[in-house]
């Protein structure tokens, strides 16, 4: 849908309601955009690389620890760097493994 039009139905749609509906609604739309910058919180075993953000999506570039008792990554040396994807969906943190290079 188009920004603008959507923005313009949002408008007009809202003069119809009463102030505790809208405040309600004021209330929701901050805690949305709170959400999308909410910081992505690190995974235990984890070390950040780089973070490129795009919009409500982010694209990390991690080290990880498999969790191997005998690998060196349990010594310290952790395996990568690799990229994740983080991004809502449906109100739900998702991560997706990008691989080495990012697709």
């Amino acid at each position: 849908m188009d920004p603008n039009h959507a923005l313009n139905a949002l408008r007009a749609a809202a003069r119809d309601l009463d102030d505790e509906v809208l405040a309600r609604l004021i209330a929701d739309l901050q805690a949305e955009i709170d959400d999308r910058h909410a910081p992505i919180p690190v995974a235990p075993g984890r070390t950040i690389a780089d973070v490129q953000q795009t919009g409500g999506i982010t694209d990390r570039q991690e080290y990880v620890r498999c969790g191997k008792s005998g690998c060196r990554c349990a010594r310290g040396h952790l395996h990568g760097p690799y990229w994740y994807r983080y991004q809502s969906v449906n109100g739900k943190l998702t991560s997706t493994y990008l691989g080495k290079n990012r697709r």
